[in-house]
């Protein structure tokens, strides 16, 4: 956040405000720990865009993407990205990581894009959680039987689901 580039006055107050830091995107690994942390017990948005190196190298993003998922009772929004293609080979590897069971209490919006294939795995964190106030869900090259728990929200009043990157969808 730039605010807190201006002096150091501003710094401390921007630091303070909780608010500030609830829009998380995971792209630059080093900011998402201080995120979390100034962002107290505020409500989260996290944006995610991981690839199959992350999962297989076990690369910081992945940590970074794992340690944002672990506040998942405070998120409201979560757009998790993935691309299942190995950039050295252009092989499409297991599209859906391993990435813990979460119960996500608060969340409003989840979307869901799986870039370069299409898979009936849905990531873990979607398939084993919980999501009793979902609003909206987007989902793009995922298997829409294998939505479960995300599709029972008694919420649920926007569904999306997309495939062929997005050219057919039903809204």
């Amino acid at each position: 956040v730039l605010i807190t580039h201006v002096c150091h006055h501003w710094r401390t107050l921007a630091i303070s405000a909780p608010l500030l830091w609830t829009d998380i995107k995971i792209n630059r690994q080093s900011l998402v720990y201080a995120f979390l942390t100034r962002s107290k017990q505020a409500p989260l948005s996290i944006q995610c865009r991981m690839a199959a190196r992350d999962v297989l190298k076990n690369s910081r993003k992945f940590q970074a993407v794992k340690a944002a998922l672990a506040q998942s009772r405070r998120i409201r929004s979560l757009l998790f990205q993935y691309s299942g293609v190995d950039p050295d080979t252009g092989d499409v590897v297991k599209a859906s990581p391993e990435l813990g069971r979460y119960e996500f209490p608060e969340l409003r919006a989840l979307t869901l894009w799986l870039d370069g294939g299409y898979d009936t795995t849905l990531p873990s964190f979607v398939a084993r959680g919980s999501f009793p106030k979902l609003k909206s869900l987007e989902t793009r090259m995922y298997d829409l039987f294998n939505l479960g728990p995300a599709i029972r929200s008694a919420h649920l009043t926007r569904l999306k689901l997309c495939a062929f990157n997005g050219n057919n969808s039903l809204t």
